[in-house]
């Protein structure tokens, strides 16, 4: 089996059009979640991380003006494959390279804003194809659409796709906006935040929802010493409840497990791991406990949900690309927002941006239906 590695990345988001934009604006724990102002009064307490509208604007104006048809999610999966392509030599019209596209929603906003004219793209698949056909590349794309897990998914399936040599390259890329479907669900669930939210702190009161397109490039071939090796990934199902994670841990525990042992490798060389650290009740609660039956709660922790909000399909690539970061520069960001635990087992949450060797790091996730996913980073030999 081959080995796998991400050779380049990209994050756009509202921190940032850039992977370095990004990581500039988390090593100066700054924040994009800010009040949201809403047309549906209900919702007006809501804090979310969105775009300037006009900057975005701008940027495409004078960037990709050739997609003043496409909407606004097509704009940023494109923007940000293309940045982190210029960064490779992959060809991305070649039949060895595929595209796999992780969304919750996709552009679920032309159904809102009753845009007849690009319709047929509500749905996932040929939202994925006509940002392929961009590209010119010649495979029909994968869509892996598994609530919060997406992102992370994406990432394993790649894995596994390259590690069997059948395929060269993969593009994998996610993205999500924030949208009145999305923000009226959550809203339903009581789950909003009324402030930025803080994950595992006592004072938890809710998620924020934010909007991002990442892309990481998925290749046999390492480009760089910086590259990070994917070393492994798992998945795992406690079928708790469609919406409420279990209350003991236990398919994020098993997902945990599955993973170290497809990497073979024992759980305590682990160093780092980058929650999903929603900051509602109960993920946060099991999520503790599934770092404690995996004898983790004493690595460093951090979420990312206070800085960029949660970008749901997107998330899990956003946050990977985060740890590698992380890695590369042997930096573990604060973990914004937390400040007394307020969780029932021991967690060593990150509370001030510090310097130690990184080489070996885990991203988690978990989500509806009761899906959980961990992947196994690893920096390269």
């Amino acid at each position: 089996m081959r080995k796998v590695y991400s050779i380049a990345d990209n994050i756009f988001s509202p921190l940032g059009f850039t992977t370095s934009e990004n990581w500039i604006s988390l090593c100066n724990n700054k924040s994009a979640v800010a009040p949201f102002q809403s047309t549906y009064e209900a919702l007006n307490y809501a804090h979310a991380s969105v775009f300037n509208e006009e900057k975005f604007a701008s940027f495409f104006s004078e960037y990709y003006s050739n997609l003043s048809l496409a909407s606004k999610l097509e704009k940023m999966f494109v923007a940000s494959i293309s940045d982190a392509l210029r960064h490779t030599s992959v060809d991305a019209s070649s039949k060895r390279t595929l595209f796999v596209y992780s969304t919750t929603k996709g552009n679920i906003d032309l159904l809102e804003n009753k845009n007849l004219n690009g319709a047929d793209r509500v749905k996932l698949f040929d939202l994925a194809e006509y940002v392929t056909t961009c590209f010119g590349n010649p495979n029909k794309p994968i869509i892996i659409s598994n609530a919060c897990i997406s992102g992370v998914l994406a990432i394993e399936v790649a894995t596994s796709l390259v590690r069997r040599g059948l395929y060269d390259h993969i593009i994998v890329t996610g993205g999500d906006l924030v949208s009145m479907f999305t923000l009226s669900g959550f809203h339903c669930f009581q789950a909003l935040s009324h402030g930025v939210c803080k994950p595992f702190d006592k004072d938890r009161a809710g998620v924020n929802l934010g909007e991002a397109a990442a892309t990481m490039v998925v290749s046999s071939q390492p480009s760089s010493t910086d590259d990070i090796e994917i070393l492994s990934g798992a998945t795992a199902n406690d079928a708790n409840h469609i919406s409420g994670p279990s209350r003991t841990g236990e398919g994020l525990a098993k997902a945990i497990a599955n993973a170290a042992n497809i990497a073979q490798m024992p759980l305590e060389n682990i160093q780092y791991v980058l929650a999903h650290g929603t900051a509602t009740t109960y993920n946060d609660e099991m999520e503790a406990k599934a770092l404690e039956s995996s004898h983790l709660s004493h690595v460093p922790t951090n979420s990312m949900k206070a800085y960029y909000g949660h970008t749901l399909g997107a998330a899990g690539i956003v946050e990977t690309i985060v740890a590698m970061q992380s890695m590369k520069s042997n930096l573990l960001l604060k973990s914004w927002g937390y400040e007394n635990s307020g969780v029932s087992t021991p967690l060593n949450v990150i509370t001030q941006n510090k310097t130690t060797p990184i080489n070996y790091a885990m991203k988690t996730a978990s989500g509806f239906g009761g899906c959980n996913a961990a992947l196994i980073l690893k920096k390269h030999d």
